[in-house]
């Protein structure tokens, strides 16, 4: 189980507590990866450890990643330090259901990667309590079946935060492409992965929750920064004619349609949804920038792969 962390000292104890609270599942470590967190956060993991260590089936491990500030990169450095022939993904802020470890377990026995399920909850009323999450998540431990039911669609979509491969595959792969930012990293690798002849195949099971920001200006910066990915992996993969946010012209006419729902908002009060809004101000913003930038301007850089696979700048931190 990898965990990668930045400022995470608020939420992090609910995700250790579910993952130390597993039900049937095999032995399993649970690596969390501290990228250059300047809160409390690897205080959460030091005070979790004597527990961990008393529980026969889970062992917990400390890594430091502060070269690079990325996911990606605190993904890739997990997956180099995992001892595990069989890498989970969540992250800090979210919950995983007390059946995920096993069935993540296997689902890796059928395919060499998955895409789990994901509910989301505002932060604002995010549990606090493992078990009222998992109440919330109506626990099933029945496997799910695998689909493909992504096989013809132009942008496949791969988790980041839940999601589970094998270590073989991922070396293989290279890990996660550090140059994408902080947005689309997991959909690029899974256009990797079908790039390479592979599907990328999901499941009903393998549940988490997981936390989403509702305020306006969150919503306006990741929709920014998931419309700008797009049109960067659409670039690369030569999908920009398939894509229904920048191709065909909607890179700018989206961003005119936005600004107008904007102004009628302004106008026609009853017609307000700000949250709508600052999604779809996002997402346009993005794709425009996304498109003067790597289409116009053919700034879109290369691609870098196993960062975080090797070198000196990452480190195991003692537990007590």
């Amino acid at each position: 189980m990898i965990v990668p962390v930045r400022n995470a000292a608020r939420t992090l104890g609910l995700q250790l507590e579910a993952l130390l609270t597993q039900e049937d599942a095999p032995r399993y470590e649970v690596v969390v990866v501290d990228n250059a967190s300047s809160d409390g956060t690897v205080d959460i993991v030091k005070a979790y450890s004597t527990r961990y260590r008393h529980d026969r089936m889970a062992e917990l491990r400390l890594i430091s990643a502060p070269a690079r500030r990325s996911a990606s990169y605190a993904r890739n450095v997990g997956a180099r330090f995992s001892r595990a022939g069989k890498l989970l993904f969540c992250d800090g802020d979210d919950c995983v259901s007390a059946q995920w470890i096993r069935q993540g377990a296997e689902l890796l026995e059928q395919c060499d990667v998955y895409s789990g399920s994901a509910i989301p909850l505002g932060d604002e009323i995010f549990p606090n309590e493992v078990c009222r999450v998992r109440e919330w998540l109506g626990d099933d431990s029945a496997i799910q079946s695998l689909d493909d039911f992504q096989r013809d669609a132009p942008f496949p979509v791969l988790m980041g935060g839940n999601f589970g491969i094998r270590k073989s595959r991922m070396l293989e792969l290279g890990g996660f492409d550090h140059s994408m930012g902080s947005a689309g990293e997991d959909n690029e690798l899974a256009l990797r992965i079908r790039s390479s002849g592979q599907s990328v195949l999901t499941t009903g099971g393998a549940k988490l929750a997981y936390r989403i920001r509702t305020d306006p200006r969150s919503i306006f910066a990741a929709a920014r920064r998931g419309g700008k990915a797009h049109a960067l992996n659409a670039h690369r993969y030569g999908l920009w004619r398939r894509s229904e946010v920048v191709g065909d012209g909607r890179w700018l006419s989206g961003a005119v349609r936005a600004l107008a729902s904007a102004g009628k908002m302004a106008v026609v009060p009853a017609s307000r949804d700000i949250r709508g809004l600052s999604g779809r101000l996002g997402t346009a913003f993005g794709a425009f920038e996304g498109a003067i930038l790597y289409r116009v301007l053919r700034r879109s850089g290369r691609p870098e792969l196993r960062v975080g696979f090797s070198g000196d700048s990452e480190w195991p931190i003692d537990l007590p």
